[in-house]
């Protein structure tokens, strides 16, 4: 074996290490296994089906981490986000509708 393949395989077994410790964090598991109950419940209503009457609440709802299990603080700045509710809906719907993210329209954005 040359040098740089031995240096490759002790990368991988440490990768692997950190990998599996990585699975043995809470936090992390606990937004993996939320996951399909997020989707279930947020993907729908970022569509651009429901977008246009997407109400405050259900955007509220979204940024909290408590519902989304992923992110912290998005909550802190909802009042000014919400403030003019056509203008974030129509923010949205570019959103969804750009090409970089039209793959992911079938699934929800990983934000």
């Amino acid at each position: 074996m040359f040098i740089h393949e031995l240096a490759y395989e002790k990368a991988l077994v440490e990768l692997q290490k950190v990998k599996d410790h990585l699975r043995t964090i809470e936090e992390l598991k606990m937004i993996t296994s939320a996951k399909e109950e997020v989707l279930g419940r947020f993907h729908p209503i970022f569509t651009k089906e429901h977008l246009p009457v997407l109400t405050e609440e259900e955007f509220h709802d979204f940024l909290l981490f408590r519902n989304n299990h992923h992110w912290t603080g998005l909550q802190h700045n909802a009042s000014a986000n919400c403030a003019d509710m056509d203008l974030l809906r129509g923010t949205l719907l570019r959103l969804i509708g750009t090409p970089s993210a039209s793959s992911r329209t079938s699934r929800p954005l990983s934000l």
